[in-house]
């Protein structure tokens, strides 16, 4: 049995150790970047369900030789808690017109989604236009400043690291916008040039900014909160669980099955502690026919 217990201890603290490796604690650091975007016009549009339809149109500038650009996405940075992604879906990329080949990648423990667009085999230099379209789940979340539901996003994040010279965002809405704000910065209250309240259509304009950014906007809308999709566990558990329940589901019922298999087996090989010692005479005090009683439990 003290096998057993320590066997379960080991792997509780084999767990922990683990899951205290995946979480991260660290932020996310920028590079130096010689590129510029000279002009940067997005177009989101926000449908009643909460999904979020985005084109970016980027004019980027590569004074030396460069493979292409980096689209950073923060999949913690979601206005309905930690329990929900930020993660594009149905991304699509060219470059001059043309389609452009990019990859995903992972970074600071899976916290930040990175398309590298570009190729390694082409250098850029001169200008160029990118367009990057995605879709983004769950964009929509409960009003806090007496509103049904607000869209509160960042229309430019602050992952870019490259300067942006000027900006043009637009936002559909699904319903007639309220209590709109619009603010350039950490932190910040204000800083940029805003249209359209009481309207379905904002229209944001900044002038330049400087690399890692972001330009937030908060607006109320007058409709029922959707559903957003949550995971049961905090994003910064992902590096531990992932973000696919049924996968994890799956992994730790074959877990399940290989413990109590092997637990199974050890018990097949397990010697029986015998209930009584070897004795060659019943103990003083007890006869033959008493003895073979207690041993059997039974009346020969």
């Amino acid at each position: 049995m003290r096998k057993l217990v320590a066997g379960l201890f080991g792997l509780a603290v084999l767990a922990v150790i683990v899951g205290i490796g995946g979480v991260s604690f660290s932020s996310h650091a920028s590079g130096g970047e010689t590129s510029t975007i000279t002009d940067y016009t997005a177009d989101f549009t926000v449908k009643a369900d909460g999904d979020l339809d985005v084109v970016e149109t980027l004019t980027v500038d590569f004074p030396i030789s460069r493979h292409g650009i980096f689209r950073f996405f923060d999949t913690r940075d979601n206005p309905n808690g930690s329990h929900s992604r930020v993660l594009p879906e149905h991304v699509s990329v060219t470059r001059d017109g043309q389609s452009e080949d990019y990859s995903r990648e992972s970074e600071s423990r899976a916290r930040y989604l990175t398309l590298k667009i570009g190729r390694a085999n082409t250098l850029l230099d001169g200008t160029h236009v990118y367009r990057i379209r995605y879709t983004i789940p769950g964009a929509l979340s409960p009003g806090t400043n007496g509103s049904r539901t607000q869209f509160y996003w960042d229309l430019i994040p602050a992952g870019w690291q490259m300067p942006i010279n000027q900006s043009h965002l637009t936002v559909h809405l699904p319903a007639q916008a309220h209590d709109f704000k619009c603010a350039v910065g950490v932190g910040q209250t204000s800083g940029c040039t805003a249209e359209g309240e009481g309207t379905d259509t904002l229209t944001v304009l900044t002038g330049s900014l400087a690399p890692n950014t972001p330009v937030t906007i908060r607006v109320g809308l007058d409709i029922p909160t959707p559903s957003a999709h949550m995971l049961p566990w905090s994003s910064r558990l992902d590096p531990v669980f992932g973000r696919h329940p049924v996968v994890l589901g799956g992994v730790l019922v074959l877990a399940f099955l290989a413990a109590l298999g092997g637990f199974t087996l050890t018990r097949s090989t397990h010697e029986k502690q015998p209930a009584y010692p070897l004795m060659y005479a019943p103990p003083d005090g007890i006869g033959p026919a008493q003895a073979a009683y207690i041993l059997t439990e039974k009346v020969d």
